[in-house]
């Protein structure tokens, strides 16, 4: 026997989280037929049960745009989990969307590629109207090899040091690359930042 399981909540009001299984064969169907990651199978369907509506409509159009900004974050900030692990960085990596290039490609050394949007990688909430948080959901939730997808990846030591370079280039013509970090207020003398510098 080979299949999967796919179990959402029923309603808006019930909050339980998807939950999936998966066989081997029928995990690599999904991936190379459907061109769906398995683990946002739950999303899609989560999606046509709540809003309840048929095969011929658009599934996502009626769902809340904050919904939808809401997976992009969670499908960015779990892959970002996920080759942080591969890259054995123990300590908890947090997507940073305003430093992007410098505490994340930098300091982690991997990329958010294929972002499907004009502009550099930015918080889903900015990216504009519902049309272009959905172009974006879109891409995160295909498969790596598919041509329009946008997923993490690790970078070698020539990318990084290109990437480095092309920041470096940008900031220095007036791009807001680097965005400086806010002072922290000193309480008194003894007082001592948790900030650290990062190179």
């Amino acid at each position: 026997m080979e299949g999967f399981y796919v179990g959402v909540h029923g309603n808006i009001e019930d909050l339980s989280e998807p939950k999936i299984f998966f066989m081997l064969k029928a995990e690599k169907f999904v991936k190379e037929v459907l061109h769906i990651k398995p683990q946002h199978s739950g999303l899609k369907l989560e999606a046509f049960v709540v809003t309840g509506l048929n095969e011929n409509t658009i599934i996502t159009c009626q769902r809340p745009l904050n919904k939808l900004i809401s997976d992009c974050c969670t499908i960015i900030q779990e892959e970002l989990e996920s080759i942080a692990l591969e890259k054995n960085i123990k300590k908890a990596v947090k997507m940073n969307y305003v430093n992007y290039e410098r505490n994340i490609v930098e300091h982690c050394s991997v990329a958010l590629i294929g972002w499907p949007l004009l502009g550099p990688v930015c918080n889903p909430s900015k990216v504009g109207r519902r049309a272009e948080v959905q172009k974006l959901l879109d891409a995160l939730q295909r498969e790596p090899h598919h041509r329009e997808s946008c997923h993490w990846v690790v970078l070698t030591d020539e990318e990084l040091v290109q990437q480095m370079m092309e920041n470096w280039a940008c900031h220095s013509h007036g791009e807001a690359v680097y965005v400086a970090r806010k002072k922290r207020k000193v309480t008194g003398p003894g007082h001592k930042s948790n900030c650290h510098h990062q190179h």
